[in-house]
This record gives structure tokens, C-alpha cells and sequence, in this order.
């Protein structure tokens, strides 16, 4: 195998989306098995301290480098972070009726509240989405007054 190639690599934020606060975001190297350096950005959750699952995710053909990479690797940990929580404290609740520790009504109970938490963090992300979505329009009808001025 060829020999790996250290790579100088950018430490501030160099993306054109918005960076995510709930994400950590690092530039890292590693060597293919044909021994050539490849560079990557990873984006972490930054409230885990434990290991977790990696998604791979690369740009369709054309895209701008490693924007729309980057883009939808945030929006999947804001989207699957709230779905892995409820999905655990439902296992929770399932384990713990098994073991006996409270009866069917106390489970249907806590179902229940687990549904409502459910749906209210639900209704927290689509309203940041719409918040998201309506501050993206109101930039381009920045840019389209800017460039018919221009004309």
C-alpha cells in the first residue's frame, strides 16, 4: 500500500448552511484500503458520551461538495435524536410491565403520556422547520429585490 498523505485541513465552519447547535462538527482523515487519504467532515451529537452508530452519507452526483452531505447529516441527528429517546423509554416501559413492576392500567398510563411527549416534541421540530422554511423565503426575497435593483 502507498504511503498516507497528511492532509492540511480548515478548522473554522466552512459550509453555506447554518451551522447546528445541537451538533458538533470536526474535520477528520483516514486512509481507503488502497491506501489513498480521504477527508471527511463528522458531525456528532453533542449531548452523547457514548457510542453510537455512524451514518455515511455523501453528496448526489453533481451536488456542491460536501454541502448537501453536510445539510442532511444535521437535519437526521435533529430528527432521530427525539425518535431514539422516545423509542427507548417505550422499551422501558414494556420491560418494566414484563418484570411485573406495575400493572396493564399503569402501563396504558404511561403510554399515554409517552404519546402526548411524542407529539409535543413533534410540534417543537416542525415548528422550527416552519421557522426554519419562512427565513429562507424571506432571504430570497432579499436576493431577488437585490438583483432586479441591479437591473
Amino acid at each position: 500500500m502507498a504511503d498516507t498523505v497528511k492532509l492540511e485541513l480548515t478548522k473554522e465552519w466552512d459550509k453555506t448552511f447554518p451551522k447546528s447547535e445541537r451538533v458538533n462538527h470536526r474535520k477528520v482523515t483516514f486512509p481507503n484500503r488502497y491506501g489513498i487519504t480521504l477527508a471527511a467532515d463528522l458531525y456528532e451529537p453533542k449531548e452523547s458520551e457514548k457510542k453510537l452508530a455512524a451514518i455515511a452519507v455523501c453528496g448526489p452526483f453533481g451536488a456542491v461538495k460536501e454541502q448537501a452531505a453536510g445539510l442532511y447529516a444535521q437535519k437526521k441527528h435533529d430528527e432521530y435524536t427525539y425518535k431514539l429517546e422516545i423509542w427507548q423509554k417505550r422499551r422501558v416501559i414494556h420491560r418494566d410491565y414484563k418484570l411485573g413492576k406495575y400493572d396493564k392500567a399503569e402501563r396504558d398510563k404511561r403510554m399515554q403520556e409517552l404519546l402526548e411527549y411524542a407529539v409535543e416534541k413533534e410540534e417543537q421540530r416542525k415548528k422550527v422547520c416552519r421557522e426554519e422554511y419562512a427565513r429562507k423565503q424571506k432571504h430570497l426575497e432579499e436576493q431577488r429585490r437585490i438583483y432586479e435593483d441591479l437591473d
